[in-house]
């Protein structure tokens, strides 16, 4: 019997035994460490992309700007243009009321007619406000666009609207600085149609100013669609976070 004892003990041991190894080969292998020179690598490509995306940001910035010169230098030019015509525009206009008696009606177009002058280059002052704000907007916008790129996210579809964005500004710049050429001036025949005769050319300044302030609004909603795209990239957040606050029209 304690021969029989002994052999269990044996038996048991020998079992123990054999279940070591066993455990030891289900465990997860230790993966290898990181060479430093495959970490530095890493790190090197990391920092050329963080180094492309400054310059480039740096770039667009340096033409964004420029651009505004050039966009506030062509206004410059149109309005000195613009008021040197308006002044020949005021004799005529007072050669042209020679045919009519009244004194009153004579002021009170004379009086419009600057009115008209004014009421374009306020209106269009205002509207080059608003694209100035949407520009900044837009340079904010990109910045953030760079930053996520840097980071690897996907921003072709922003990028995408950002051109979209700057062809709209462009075409409402453009159409800022020919209404900022234009005057409006008052036929004058007689009495009886002076009154009709003023009130056409204050509905083509209402009118041509309408379809300015249609283009701005446009590139308004450009820029819009461009941050919203921006804010549906996944994980953007953790790129950056910036307000992209629009200016009204």
């Amino acid at each position: 019997m304690g021969r029989n004892f002994l052999l269990k003990i044996v038996v048991g041991a020998a079992s123990l035994g054999m279940a070591v190894p066993v455990f030891a080969q289900e465990s997860a292998p230790v993966p290898p460490p990181i060479r430093p020179a495959i970490r530095q690598e890493v790190q090197n490509a990391r920092q050329e992309i963080k180094t492309n995306a400054e310059e480039k940001r740096t770039e667009l910035k340096a033409a964004m700007e420029q651009k505004r010169e050039e966009f506030k230098q062509k206004l410059d030019d149109s309005k000195k243009e613009v008021k040197t015509r308006i002044d020949a525009k005021k004799q005529e206009l007072k050669d042209r009321l020679v045919k009519i008696k009244d004194e009153k009606k004579k002021a009170v177009v004379e009086r419009i007619d600057g009115r008209l002058d004014a009421l374009n280059a306020k209106r269009l002052e205002h509207f080059s406000a608003v694209l100035e704000k949407l520009g900044a907007v837009r340079e904010k916008i990109n910045t953030r666009v760079e930053k996520a790129a840097a980071k690897g996210l996907d921003v072709s579809a922003v990028r995408s609207m950002l051109a979209a964005a700057d062809a709209a500004i462009a075409t409402s710049e453009t159409a800022i600085a020919n209404q900022t050429a234009k005057t409006y001036t008052i036929t004058v025949t007689d009495e009886a149609t002076l009154r009709q005769n003023v009130g056409a050319a204050r509905q083509a300044l209402q009118a041509d100013l309408k379809a300015v302030e249609q283009t701005v609004k446009d590139a308004r909603e450009a820029v819009r669609k461009a941050a919203t795209t921006l804010a549906g990239v996944p994980r953007v957040d953790e790129a950056d976070t910036q307000p992209t606050a629009q200016p009204t029209i």
